[in-house]
């Protein structure tokens, strides 16, 4: 099988993250300083990796939270009564492992909704599935839920993920 045909069939199997690391592994190859086994498992690390980010985009997508939200853009200096050892425990989301619910509260602009949001990337990250919504949207679907007989689906919507975050 030449280099061509094992790119093509890399491509019809979407071993992207394979492909993309190829051209490396072949090249340490040559050199000598990678084993046939090492080679292919870092292939197949770069694939698991490669997988695992696709994933975490697809439910950040589908949890329906606003990028740019990061735990470690968080700004501790303006007053906002957390401390970095309350970031980082929240940070680790035992809170959702353990099903507890987080209630943040705060007067305006003190960034309830950036570290909402942030928290729900980083549990998007950690493999959990996360529903974003507003109260206004919530209350609006509940609404017209009721008004169409799909309640039950709505709930449905509701229970599905691991975290929702009402914001």
């Amino acid at each position: 099988m030449s280099l061509t045909q094992v790119r093509h069939l890399m491509d019809e199997l979407c071993f992207n993250g394979m492909l993309s690391n190829l051209e490396e592994v072949l090249t340490k190859n040559q050199e000598g300083s990678l084993t046939f086994l090492e080679g292919l498992d870092h292939l197949l690390q770069a694939e698991r990796q490669h997988r695992g980010f696709k994933a975490t985009q697809a439910r950040i997508m589908r949890s329906k939270i606003r990028k740019g939200a990061s735990l470690e853009d968080f700004d501790l200096t303006k007053g906002r009564h957390i401390t970095r050892a309350q970031l980082r425990d929240l940070e680790s989301l035992r809170w959702c492992h353990e099903g507890k619910p987080l209630i943040l509260v705060g007067p305006t602009g003190v960034g309830k909704t950036y570290l909402a949001r942030a928290l729900g990337v980083r549990a998007c990250e950690n493999g959990k599935h996360v529903l974003f919504m507003t109260v206004t949207e919530f209350l609006e679907n509940q609404s017209t839920a009721r008004a169409t007989n799909a309640y039950l689906r709505f709930r449905d919507k509701l229970t599905r993920p691991d975290l929702l975050i009402l914001d």
